[in-house]
């Protein structure tokens, strides 16, 4: 499967990236080809040691949209809006793939949701109508992604309308090894599931000074 993940040069789309490369074609998405390309050759590089063939690619944003089957936005919410806005058409019956959450820091982490009341609602209403729009991953370090080292631990909850999708975003997520996938419902939820991430960040800021996730027992 061909995945693009836009803002892939970051941290967690690096996790994704090597997470994923070893059963999927990645193209890294960014504003600046030369940025995409000089960050998939470091990613190649980094691969190299586990025995991963499959090279990861970089592609203008445009370019990575165009040529990908799913679309990966892994890009602050502020960053996101006038992307989307400039290249809706592109993403015409498109699966895409949110793990954005709408955050401000100043003292602690906050919550800062749009008028819709989440990120992938509001995004929603930036996608044209045939395109299929699934949350999830919204609580996954990005540290503890790219370090193919690590089995990841925790539970990921997806939210999507349309059934096929997430069925397919679900096999995604499992393919990262211990994480456990839990279907939340409607992308409404996502308006319950955004929120979790600062709760999150404000532990690690203020209490136990490591990554942490979710588990539902």
């Amino acid at each position: 499967m061909k995945i693009a993940i836009l803002g892939g040069t970051g941290h967690f789309g690096k996790g994704l990236s090597f997470r994923w490369s070893k059963n999927h074609e990645i193209i890294i998405g960014s504003r600046e080809e030369r940025k995409a390309t000089q960050a998939a050759d470091s990613f190649n590089a980094e691969l190299s040691k586990f025995s991963i063939k499959r090279p990861i690619v970089g592609m203008d944003n445009r370019q990575a949209v165009q040529q990908a089957e799913v679309i990966v936005l892994s890009l602050q919410f502020d960053h996101l809006l006038p992307l989307l806005k400039e290249m809706r058409p592109l993403f015409d019956s498109k699966i895409v793939f949110s793990p954005v959450v709408p955050l401000v820091k100043k003292e602690i982490f906050q919550f800062a949701p749009p008028p819709e009341g989440s990120a992938a609602l509001a995004i929603r209403n930036l996608l044209p109508g045939s395109c299929r729009l699934i949350a999830a991953l919204h609580t996954v370090p990005a540290a503890e992604m790219k370090d193919l080292g690590k089995k990841l631990e925790g539970d990921v909850v997806v939210c999507g309308d349309d059934r096929e999708s997430k069925i397919l975003v679900k096999k995604l997520v499992e393919e990262i090894e211990e994480l456990r996938v839990l279907d939340g419902g409607p992308l409404e939820v996502s308006k319950m599931v955004e929120p979790i991430t600062p709760l999150i960040l404000n532990l690690k800021l203020f209490g136990l000074k490591r990554d942490l996730t979710i588990k539902f027992i």
